[in-house]
């Protein structure tokens, strides 16, 4: 049985892989979003990306004005939230397509390995049937591969998204205001 799921794994790498792909993608847009608002605050208290003491902070307040170029503080404020926008709705999108992919390899997987049940069962003879019991087999069948089948829809969804959220998410405010991010790491330890 363990060969037939694993025969299923292979038969939907593609889906497997990039699913949690896109996953990282947005994550990465989901930490991304503060700092664009600390950019933009601070383009607006010093007037120019080289004034701006935090380098990250400093980049992409350039990257901002790089679409503002006049330097107003409503153009940085507009530039930045279009940005913003544009990087939510991006994620909206590889959701959409990671969803979709997990459905997709979650029903492949679970399809592959009740269709391999059932010609398991049917080659059984009535006596072999009765022995392990209907009430058994009726589980095996439904119960253990939908198991199976949430497992990977789980596994495509968050396996590589919550760790990188989890890790990210200091690293994010770290770098946004120190001083909250040390008692955080302070109370961690």
């Amino acid at each position: 049985m363990i060969k037939k799921v694993s025969e299923s794994y292979k038969h939907n790498i593609v889906s497997i892989v990039i699913g949690p792909t896109l996953k990282i993608v947005e994550a990465f847009f989901d930490l991304l979003i503060p700092l664009f608002m600390k950019a933009i605050i601070d383009l607006n208290q010093y007037n120019s990306p080289d004034l701006i003491p935090h380098p990250i902070s400093s980049y992409l307040a350039s990257f901002i004005r790089t679409f503002n170029p006049g330097g107003t503080p409503i153009g940085d404020a507009i530039s930045g939230g279009i940005i913003i926008l544009v990087m939510g709705f991006i994620g909206f999108g590889l959701t959409i397509i990671s969803q979709y992919l997990a459905a997709r390899a979650s029903t492949n997987v679970g399809t592959e390995i009740r269709d391999s049940l059932y010609q398991k069962l049917l080659g059984l003879s009535k006596k072999e049937r009765e022995e392990i019991g209907s009430a058994k087999l009726l589980t095996l069948v439904n119960s253990d591969t939908y198991q199976v089948q949430q497992g990977v829809f789980l596994l495509v969804r968050l396996i590589v998204r919550a760790p990188f959220i989890i890790i990210g998410s200091p690293w994010a405010e770290w770098i946004s205001q120190t001083l909250p991010a040390r008692v955080i790491l302070a109370v961690a330890e």
